[in-house]
């Protein structure tokens, strides 16, 4: 028993692992790029030390002095930090999914958003099968490149309505036969159709997806890039 007892006084007691403290990733990202979400989350669960926190916050209104990593849609040179590229995503002009329209050209989209053609092609009935023109808010990256690229800077027609989201923009086209708006193709699912755009410069409508942090990202914030990066090129 002596022998016994002096044996378990010298057995090596197992040495407490400290806790790991997560690092949080401070993330603000803009209403566009809301589709990205899930992405994000899952590119969280192979590194256990990662936590994210993650907050909607328009183009404009992104600093770097509250966040780790800004995300957006956008072909602007970034000026206050580093740009990772996540990928490309484009712009849809989108209708109602029974809209027999099947294409038309930018020139057209221009007019039907100045108020210049009223109806729809193929309609004569001004009331029934007047256009119903959608827009986004001023700091939405989607609303700038379609200003930009599609109306050229021009006043849209006063009657058009706004969408406050991407989301808002798809239920609002889903429910209205009239209605033309515009979504990165991300958003788009079956209950809206994207209309084909015949001789228009396509290529215009692209703009990159960046991460931007106040230095080249290393460990884990740039593992959870490398993911994120990966599954946005597979979709």
């Amino acid at each position: 028993m002596l022998i016994t007892g002096l044996l378990a006084g010298c057995a090596v007691q197992p040495t407490a692992v400290p806790a790991i403290t997560p690092q949080v990733l401070r993330v603000e990202i803009s209403s566009t790029l809301e589709w990205l979400r899930p992405e994000m989350a899952e590119c969280v669960q192979p590194s256990p030390g990662l936590r994210l926190s993650v907050q909607t916050i328009a183009l404009p209104e992104q600093s770097l002095n509250q966040a780790d990593l800004l995300l957006r849609w956008s072909d602007q040179p970034v000026t206050d930090g580093f740009a990772f590229e996540l990928g490309e995503e484009s712009l849809a002009i989108i209708v109602h999914r029974d809209n027999p329209l099947e294409a038309m050209d930018l020139s057209m989209v221009k007019d039907m958003y100045y108020g210049q053609v009223t109806i729809w092609p193929g309609t004569d009935n001004a009331t029934r099968d007047a256009i119903h023109q959608w827009v986004l808010p001023a700091d939405s990256e989607a609303q700038g490149l379609f200003e930009r690229v599609v109306i050229s800077n021009s006043q849209v027609i006063r009657t058009a309505k706004i969408a406050p989201t991407p989301a808002a923009m798809l239920e609002a086209v889903m429910d209205d036969p009239q209605a033309i708006g515009f979504l990165p193709t991300r958003w788009l699912d079956s209950s809206v159709r994207s209309i084909e755009l015949s001789n228009s410069p396509v290529d215009k409508l692209i703009m990159p997806i960046l991460a931007v942090t106040a230095a080249e990202p290393t460990g884990l914030t740039r593992d959870w890039l490398l993911c994120v990066q990966e599954r946005i090129n597979q979709q």
